[in-house]
Formats: structure tokens, sequence, C-alpha cells
């Protein structure tokens, strides 16, 4: 009989994935989730199986509370369309933008003016940290960390699978310590040019 376990796991996951957000996956050592977490490390590998294990675990965690998150904040009017059980289907999810014009044009067929742009908000820096880790360093070659993203992916509304390419590359470029605060306020990084 395996005995319980005597820590909080979501807490250790929240360790190991500053460990993992900061550093990446292949610079982390075990020794550094140990050294996080306070367990040891046969605690780790009984509880999580490998570093593989404790980072798509973490993943898992952040993407699944990303859902949540998603579904709790929906508006009060949005219709939810469980007909597919795999993909809930909100209206955002039905909203096709259909020219540059800003209309869009929902499956009914009507235009509305209001355009369905996606919030900078609609990400946490977190999770997008780890979903480039993960695109980078795992997907290519590791097919449990590529299902996860692309059932998580499935599951998005439209707007977010629109965003989260812009999102991701802002992402990148804050995590390589390049201004991205020029896209946003270009007149505080513009400087006159010497002649």
């Amino acid at each position: 009989m395996a005995r319980p376990r005597s820590f909080d796991e979501q807490q250790v996951l929240t360790q190991c994935g500053e460990v993992f957000r900061r550093q990446g996956y292949e610079a982390t050592s075990v020794d550094d989730l140990v050294a996080a977490t306070g367990l040891k490390r046969g605690s780790l590998y009984q509880a999580f199986g490998s570093k593989q294990g404790v980072f798509l675990t973490v993943l898992q965690s952040v993407l699944q509370n990303m859902l949540d998150d998603t579904l709790r904040d929906l508006p009060a009017d949005a219709s939810i369309d469980t007909s597919d059980a795999d993909e809930p289907k909100t209206k955002a999810n039905r909203t096709s933008i259909t020219s540059e014009s800003g209309f869009t044009e929902e499956d009914n067929g009507e235009k509305s003016s209001e355009i369905q742009t996606p919030s900078n908000s609609m990400f946490s820096d977190d999770a997008l940290t780890l979903v480039a880790i993960t695109c980078l360093e795992l997907a290519p070659h590791d097919a449990k960390a590529r299902n996860i993203l692309t059932d998580w992916f499935s599951r998005l509304a439209l707007p977010q699978k629109i965003r989260l390419g812009e999102a991701l590359g802002q992402c990148l470029l804050k995590r390589a310590g390049i201004g991205t605060s020029s896209i946003y306020k270009p007149e505080e990084t513009q400087r006159p040019h010497k002649q």
C-alpha cells in the first residue's frame, strides 16, 4: 500500500512551474526541482515519474486553469453549444471575421459593427511562457506534450485562437529581453537620429 503524500501537490506544481518558466525545460534539472520544492528526489519521482512528468503535469494544470477561467468569464449572454462534447462552442466560436472593415459575420448571416477583438489579458504570461517552452523544446519530438497542446488549442474559442499567435510572439520577445513596449508606445522608444 502506497503512503499518502505528505506535501501539497498544487504548491509543488506552482514551485516547479516557476523553475521551468525561469530556466526552460532542458536547462532545468531534477536537482533544481528538488531545491525549489524542498522534496526529496524519490518523492518527486514517486509522485510524477520523471522531470517530464512534472513538466507535463504543470502544463496540464496551467492550461486547465486557463480554460476554466475562460468559461467563467464568458459574458452572461454567451450561448454554449454542447452538441459536440469534445469542444463547447460559444457565440465567439461561431463568429468569423469576414472583411477588413471591422464587420463580423455570424452563422446566421447577420452583420455586426462590433469588432470581436480578444483582450490582451486573455492569456497569462505564466501560461504563455509554458506554452512557448513546450512548443520550442518538447512538442517537436514529444507526442505527449504535443497532444496536450493540441487538445488545449482545440478547446479555445475562435478569438483566443486568433490572439494566441500574437500573444506567443510577444511572450517570446519579452522572454528574450527584446522590448515589446515599442509596439504599444512607439513615442517612448524612438530617438532622433544623429546627423
